[in-house]
Parts: structure tokens; C-alpha cells; sequence
């Protein structure tokens, strides 16, 4: 495959750190603390993060900051990236992952979407030392990934089409189907007032828990075994695919289960639906089950669906969580449990009824979409997506009539010879990619009228208590300067070098930055870089003469 000119070949570990070897904060320094658990929904919401003292956390968790990439490299979530956004605190630490920080030369975003395409997924999954219900990715596959890197402004081009494909609206109606699902559940199963009528039942009365089981050296060795694990329950449609596994690679702790056994676990962190199934029947394989599931087996009062949608409700793992160690139920509490038992006729009208939540065509949705994404994804890492936006970038460009510029508000900035950041298509583009801290430092240099010397312990202190940023959270002079950096070679602020800065022209340099100033057609100047500098020298000068 033949890339154009502008894109180079580089590693991985060429444009980013892997896990940065960052200064560890001291035990005592609060950290937010992610548990593998709180970052399953990588594509959700920012996960809330438990604060605590960093001694506190895990010392196999990642170290990371603002703005760092995080790959999931072990259980279901394998493979799956995010950009962490929103910490409270300077560092984070999250359990099972590892951290890429993106040097200036590439777009997180941009970093972000190479890791999510499926051909990687892939790949990675190939390298896997866990087994097949505990993946585990070596760091050794990262180390040796290389890719083809646009120019930042192609990058930021097909970042922006890639968002415009995000899979994000059908993961939220998907979210909504199966709240809608579990509330409606409850009012059928416990709370309505149909349900209120039924007779109530011990649970011991219409199945058995824990029947009698045989572990893989109890058992006949099977020719074909299908293993059921937490990983082989799709979350969004609650629909169950086991795993074709080995009978060697059976650990001794999963168990011979049959067709029509409930499994359930209701451990917290493993989502609001979805956590109970009926085993289905098959002639063929071996049905396994891992220890993370508890087992049901259900007599012919109740019919196995009904058992698990009781099993499934949130309300119930609530319940359980909140007075059993780990979501575990133990025999006791199971001798305690009841639940209302309809008529056999009426459990399959309940059943058909909560079937009809359209979880599964709405998933066939998110699937096409999620088809046409990878394409995109494909033809955007192939340099195919870009070549049209390519082509009109070399083409001759069309003068556009003078516009008539507004006369400046006296006292304005734009007045003095300064101007807001570029505000040109491109970088617009490129200043969506930003992060929340980015743009805030982004704003708050541009907010300045004059250039930061970031060499000045003074100056750096005075922009950090800058109106825009959190006070309560300090902010690091390492991830300043690193944000800056990453501005500048975005190309929205300046970074220039200062002579003299010894005071008495020794030959040394303090380094400055400075937000782009705009000429009448609105484009950034880049001549204006000798008037700035004999700026700071004159007021440099009238400060040492006392003036």
C-alpha cells in the first residue's frame, strides 16, 4: 500500500511514552483512583473516580495525567481506549491498563481512533497470555506497532469525519432500552400490582441452588466444550455467545452445568441488567460455566426465563450487595429469598412482553453502523479518506473579495495590535481536539498581553492562579509546559526563544510563548515575532534601570 509524501512511517513509541515514567507522587498525595470495574463503559461518560491517597492504590495500576490515552489490557474491555478527561487531581491511577501519552506531533483524538480499529483488536487478541475467559495483552505488542502519520492538519481533518461517525447515539438509545427494560421488569415482577397479588414463593420450593456439579477432573472429557464466562453476555442486548474452548484449558474451578440452568452473578460493577441467562440446549457441546456465576436449576413450577428475569433485576442486585459479601448469595440468604409466582401461562405472557423492548434491532443498528465505522476507519488510516481534502489543498486557491473589517471597540485588544486566537476553519478544527485543560491554558495565554516566559518561576505562577483554572487543584509546571508544547505544534499559539535572558547578553535563552496575533485578512502573522521580543528587552531594560 503506497502512503502519499506527507505521511511517515513511524512506531508507536516514536510519537508517545509509553506508561510515562512520570515522578510518582509521595504515598500521602490523593490520586483518582479508577477500579478495572468503574471503566468498563469505556465509551460512556467520564467515570467517577474514588479519591485516595496514592499509597493507597494498586501498584499494578497505571500511572497517568490529563490528556494520556488508556488501553484496557486485560478481561472483557480488552483493547478498549479512552481519552481521560476531567481529573480533579493531578495523577490518576487505573488498574489493568496502560497509558500512552501522545507527544506534540500527534492528536490524541488521532492516537485514539489507530487504536480502535479492528484489524489491532485483532492482532493484539493473537498475542494474548491469559486464556480465553481472562485475556492479557504484553506490553511487548505495543512496543512493536508501527503506523503512517499525517500532518497534524490531515489529522485533525479526519478526526473531525470520524467523530461525525461515532457510534455514541446508538449506544445511548441501547443504554435507554435497557433501563426501560429493568423498570419495566420490576413492575412486573415485584412491584405492580398484578404482581402484588400473585402468591409469594421460597426460591428453595421452585429450584435447586448450587445442584450437585462436577468440576472438569470429575467430568468425562468432552469432545466440544462451550464455556460461559461474564465476557460471554453482550451488556447492551443481554443476549449470551460462550466461548469454543479447550477441555485441557478449563481451569478447576468452572463447573458442568445443563440445558435450562439460570446462571447469575450480581457482584457490583457488573452492570444493571443482563447478569442472569438460561443455559440453552445443545446436543453437541458441553456446557461449562466459570466460577463467577452462581447456578439455579429450576423445577417445572416456573418456567427457566421467568427465574432469570427475576434473577436479573438491578433492584435485586442492589439488595443483595447491600447485606452479602461480594454480591455472593450463600445458602442461608437463599433459603430467605421470594419472589411472586404467576401461573405458568402468565410467566410466558411477562416473558414475550419484555422481549418485545427492541434491544436486539437496535443493536443490529449500532452493528451496521459499526461496520460502516470500521470502513471509515480503514479508508481513514489507508490515507483513502483524505486524498479528496489532499487534492483541493494543493489546488490554486481563489482570491476572495476584501472584506470590510468592523472598526475595533477603542481599548480592545484587537486595538492594540493584538488579536483572539486564529479563528480559520482549520484551526477550529484543530482546537476542538483540544482538551479541557488545553483550551483553558489555550484561553488564558491568549487572554495575556504579553508573551509567558515559562522559564520564569514568577511568571508560571502568576498564569497558573489564572481566573480560568481551578484553584483548589495546583497545577504542575511539567504539565504546563507539556500542554504548551502540544498548543504550539498544533499551531495556535507561538513559541519563541529569548536572548539575553541573563541580563547581560551571556548568549543564554529563556523560552516564551505567546498567542498568534492576526493581520486585517484574519490569518496569523508570523513576522511579528522580532516586535515581541524587543518589547520584553525594552521593558526588561526600563526594569533595570528602575524606571
Amino acid at each position: 500500500m503506497s502512503f502519499p509524501p506527507s505521511w511517515r512511517e513511524v512506531g508507536l513509541l516514536d510519537i508517545c511514552e509509553l506508561n510515562p515514567r512520570a515522578l510518582r507522587p509521595a504515598p500521602e498525595v490523593l490520586v483518582s483512583f479508577y477500579p478495572n470495574s468503574a471503566l468498563g463503559d469505556l465509551d460512556g461518560q467520564s467515570p467517577t473516580a474514588n479519591i485516595r491517597p496514592y499509597g493507597e492504590t494498586s501498584s499494578q495500576g497505571a500511572l497517568f495525567q490529563e490528556g494520556d490515552v488508556l488501553i484496557a489490557t486485560r478481561g472483557r474491555d480488552v483493547m478498549q481506549a479512552r481519552i481521560m478527561s476531567g481529573l480533579t487531581t493531578e495523577f490518576g491511577v487505573a488498574q489493568h491498563f496502560l497509558a500512552l501519552r501522545p507527544d506534540p506531533q500527534v492528536l490524541p483524538a488521532f492516537l485514539l481512533h489507530f487504536i480502535q480499529q479492528p484489524w489491532l483488536k485483532q492482532a493484539a487478541l493473537d498475542t494474548n497470555r491469559g486464556t480465553q475467559s481472562q485475556l492479557s495483552i504484553p506490553l511487548s505488542f505495543f512496543r512493536n506497532l508501527r503506523m503512517h502519520l499525517p500532518p497534524l492538519d490531515e489529522q485533525a481533518y479526519l478526526v473531525d469525519l470520524l467523530q461525525q461517525a461515532s457510534l455514541r447515539p446508538y449506544e445511548e438509545a441501547l443504554h435507554k432500552a435497557a433501563h426501560l427494560s429493568d423498570a419495566l421488569a420490576l413492575e412486573l415482577l415485584v412491584s405492580g400490582a398484578k404482581a402484588q397479588s400473585w402468591p409469594r414463593v421460597t426460591m428453595s420450593s421452585i429450584c435447586k441452588f448450587r445442584p450437585p456439579r462436577r468440576s472438569p477432573s470429575e467430568s468425562r472429557r468432552p469432545a466440544r466444550v462451550r464455556l460461559f464466562t461474564p465476557e460471554s453476555i453482550d451488556r447492551a442486548t443481554g443476549q449470551v455467545q460462550p466461548a469454543k474452548v479447550k477441555f485441557e484449558t478449563l481451569r478447576k474451578s468452572c463447573i458442568e452445568v445443563q440445558a435450562n440452568d439460570v446462571l447469575f452473578t450480581l457482584a457490583e460493577g457488573f452492570g444493571e441488567s443482563g447478569s442472569a441467562f438460561v443455559v440453552p440446549k445443545e446436543k453437541s457441546a458441553t456446557p461449562f460455566a466459570s466460577s463467577a456465576f452462581q447456578v439455579l436449576r429450576p423445577n417445572n413450577k416456573v418456567l427457566p426465563e421467568y427465574l432469570a428475569c427475576f434473577m436479573g433485576l438491578s433492584w435485586l442486585g442492589k439488595q443483595v450487595q447491600s447485606i452479602s459479601d461480594r454480591g455472593m448469595v450463600s445458602r442461608s440468604l437463599f433459603e430467605r429469598m421470594e419472589l411472586a409466582l404467576p401461573p405458568l401461562a402468565q410467566q410466558r405472557v411477562i416473558v414475550d412482553l419484555l422481549n418485545k423492548v427492541p434491544r436486539q434491532q437496535l443493536h443490529d443498528a449500532q452493528e451496521k453502523a459499526r461496520i460502516l465505522a470500521s470502513a471509515m476507519l480503514t479508508e481513514a488510516f489507508s490515507a483513502s479518506l483524505s486524498r479528496k481534502w489532499r487534492s483541493q489543498r494543493r489546488a490554486p486557491k481563489k482570491v476572495a473579495p476584501q472584506r470590510v473589517e468592523e472598526t475595533p471597540r477603542p481599548g480592545s485588544r484587537q486595538a492594540q495590535g493584538w488579536a483572539t486566537p486564529a479563528q480559520r476553519t482549520a484551526r477550529a478544527r484543530v482546537a476542538a481536539q483540544l482538551s479541557v485543560f488545553q483550551a483553558r491554558v489555550w484561553e488564558a495565554l491568549s487572554s495575556l498581553p504579553f508573551a509567558l516566559l515559562i522559564d520564569d518561576q514568577d511568571a508560571v505562577d502568576a498564569f497558573c492562579r489564572h481566573p480560568l483554572f481551578n484553584q483548589e487543584t495546583p497545577i504542575s509546571e511539567v504539565s504546563l509546559r507539556r500542554a504548551l508544547e502540544q498548543i504550539t505544534a498544533l499551531g495556535l499559539i507561538r513559541k519563541v526563544g529569548i536572548p539575553g535572558a541573563g541580563g547581560h547578553g551571556d548568549g543564554r535563552f529563556m523560552t516564551a510563548f505567546r498567542a498568534c496575533r492576526l493581520n486585517a485578512s484574519g490569518h496569523a502573522e508570523e513576522d511579528s515575532r522580532g516586535s515581541d521580543l524587543k518589547r520584553f528587552t525594552d521593558n526588561r531594560a526600563s526594569s533595570d534601570k528602575g524606571q
